[in-house]
């Protein structure tokens, strides 16, 4: 296998897991050795690297309608495309020079990105200026939501890989060549896949076993959450991730203690896999990976308020497909737990639409596309795909 460069930015969780699923995905084939991982923002100033992923948690965190409004507006054209822009002359910064640098000691034959943020570097600058006055290697781009955002869009991109059509079509009617946009779905790591052939064959219980997740930034209305569906369950067992959002961490636990159901406060873990190994049923924010990860394990999903922009519209994906279901508040939380715990038939659709969107070894399809070895399975999407 020829060598990967595999970069990811730290601005949540998600980007991160999806890179090391990728990774994985070569372990389980035998090649981790030729695969390298990095985080694009380790080889920025600190100044940069505090602003820019902290900067991210602070905004989703304290004010999500601002995350909201900037979201929106670099998706338009017109004053979206000035800042747009304003984002990609990260090339001429120390980092885009460390990022040249990284290249050039690596010497990778293909690079993916699971973000957006190496692209100003790796796909708009010319040859000429690549490494030792060489062409770039062959990049990848990797998607990580159900909707792709103009700031994913690149024309020096070699082949994209989505998670859905509605993805591929959004990158189409931004000018991108259908026949470079490859259906290969969200990688997760190969983990979740073995979740869900051990749970094959079992009865579904009551649904007992309740996993909330509020993502890398611990963001979501568990505080409010928590106290209803004690208020109308019994006997739940109930593991909740507040990521490294510590001051959750602590109200969680000061509420769980005058409760009758069993609750497990936990803060950012390394490997979620146990935690889903353990569920009936996942209460999530419908960050692109947990939602994936979810629907690989072969578990009912229930989508909670998530950011504004991306996590809106993978809820609105999710939801239209009949992957998911949805509540914007706790008595709806409990009314959708409900419905899947009493009517076996709308458990199975969801399990059904599950099987069609996410992709099991999403992974290893990717190292075959980034290795120029697209096959069925990750053909581009036909020309003219998705016009809207």
């Amino acid at each position: 296998m020829a060598k990967a460069l595999i970069l990811h930015a730290s601005c949540g969780a998600g980007h991160r897991r999806a890179a090391e699923a990728i990774l994985a995905a070569a372990r389980e084939a035998g090649t981790a050795d030729k695969v390298v991982v990095r985080d694009v923002l380790d080889l920025a100033p600190v100044a940069f690297r505090r602003s820019y992923g902290g900067g991210y948690v602070r905004l989703v965190r304290h004010a999500p309608w601002l995350w909201g409004g900037l979201y929106a507006i670099t998706d338009r054209p017109g004053p979206g495309a000035a800042l747009r822009r304003a984002l990609r002359m990260i090339d001429r910064t120390a980092l885009g020079a460390r990022l040249r640098r990284l290249i050039q000691d690596e010497s990778p034959e293909v690079v993916i990105t699971t973000h957006f943020l190496p692209l100003a570097v790796l796909a708009d600058a010319p040859p000429a200026d690549g490494p030792g006055g060489k062409a770039w290697p062959p990049l990848t781009c990797v998607v990580t939501d159900y909707r792709a955002h103009a700031l994913w869009v690149s024309p020096g991109v070699d082949r994209y890989a989505v998670a859905s059509e509605a993805a591929g079509r959004d990158l189409v009617n931004r000018g991108i060549d259908p026949s470079r946009i490859n259906l290969t779905g969200i990688p997760v790591d190969p983990a979740f896949a073995w979740i869900a052939r051990r749970r094959r064959g079992t009865e579904s219980g009551p649904m007992r076993r309740l996993l909330i997740l509020g993502g890398g930034c611990g963001i979501g209305p568990m505080r409010d959450l928590l106290p209803v569906l004690d208020t109308f369950y019994d006997k739940l067992e109930i593991t909740i991730s507040a990521g490294d959002n510590r001051r959750l961490a602590a109200d969680l636990t000061r509420t769980a203690a005058r409760l009758k159901s069993h609750v497990r406060i936990i803060g950012m873990v390394a490997s979620v896999e146990s935690l889903f190994a353990e569920a009936d049923l996942v209460l999530t924010k419908p960050g692109g990976l947990t939602v994936t990860e979810t629907m690989v394990a072969d578990l009912p999903l229930l989508l909670l308020p998530g950011i504004p922009g991306q996590e809106e519209e993978n809820t609105r994906l999710l939801v239209e497909a009949g992957a998911a279901r949805s509540a914007a508040t706790p008595l709806g939380v409990v009314q959708q737990i409900d419905i899947l715990r009493r009517d076996p038939i709308a458990h199975q659709r969801m399990r059904a639409a599950q099987a069609r969107l996410a992709r099991h070894d999403a992974g290893e399809r990717i190292l075959e596309l980034a290795l120029g070895r697209p096959n069925s399975a990750v053909a581009g999407m036909a020309a003219g795909a998705g016009r809207e």
